[in-house]
């Protein structure tokens, strides 16, 4: 039985920081001209990895070839990659588009894209890659339209909320549920984010989760697979 936390809809994940190339160091958005990506992967120890990375003004394709990960499946994580942005853009998304284990076919991911946080910011922060750290280029996609619906990107936000029915608990608790919701809108899954530290109140909040509706997230006003965190807070 694989672990609750796995995600539905794509066996492999990026993570990303914006990056200084001359410094090799964090850096804010603003000036940074590199990003540090690191891939996980249920799985697979060696991928070829396509990345799809989102800014205000440009797309682009970063194709990690080789990409060697270590640990226990199906936690693997690869060491710190560093890419080269072609043009002047702040990376504000990142999302597996397609990868390939060796000697298997490619697997498409669905559009899932995850926001980029400052170093200071992200609750995630890579092993900084070594002084000679070869950087990748990222490939130049496309200039972005202006999106009709008024952002680039939105997360899948909850439409009409599902409450537990009343619970006995000793004191006030709150659970955390994330919810996986489809491009239409639909709970595929749900795990519990943050335990409210009693097993029959996770219970009763993920399931007010998946009996809730959403609406799914968007890039560039197109729907697309996304995740919600919803709280629950039982009072006594």
């Amino acid at each position: 039985m694989p672990p609750s936390w796995l995600d539905p809809f794509c066996a492999v994940s990026v993570q990303a920081v914006p990056w200084n190339l001359a410094g090799n160091a964090p850096a804010p958005q603003a000036a940074a001209d590199g990003l540090a990506i690191v891939i996980f992967s249920q799985a697979a120890a060696k991928l070829d990895v396509h990345v799809t990375l989102i800014g205000s003004v440009y797309a682009y394709d970063a194709f990690l070839k080789g990409a060697t990960l270590s640990g226990s499946p199906p936690g693997l994580r690869s060491p710190t990659y560093v890419v080269r942005l072609g043009k002047p853009d702040s990376i504000r998304y990142a999302y597996i588009d397609s990868y390939a284990a060796k000697g298997a076919a490619a697997t498409t991911c669905p559009s899932e894209p995850l926001e980029i946080h400052t170093w200071q910011d992200s609750v995630w922060h890579p092993v900084p890659p070594g002084a000679h750290a070869t950087a990748f280029p990222a490939v130049y996609l496309q200039t972005l339209p202006a999106p009709t619906c008024g952002q680039i990107f939105r997360y899948p936000s909850v439409t009409r909320a599902s409450q537990p029915p009343p619970q006995r608990v000793d004191a006030p608790r709150s659970s955390e549920i994330v919810a996986f919701v489809n491009a239409s809108g639909d709970v595929v899954k749900t795990y519990v984010y943050r335990s409210s530290g009693v097993d029959y109140l996770d219970t009763a909040a993920a399931l007010a989760a998946q009996r809730s509706s959403y609406a799914p997230g968007q890039l560039l006003c197109v729907p697309v697979v996304g995740s919600f965190v919803f709280r629950v807070d039982f009072k006594p």
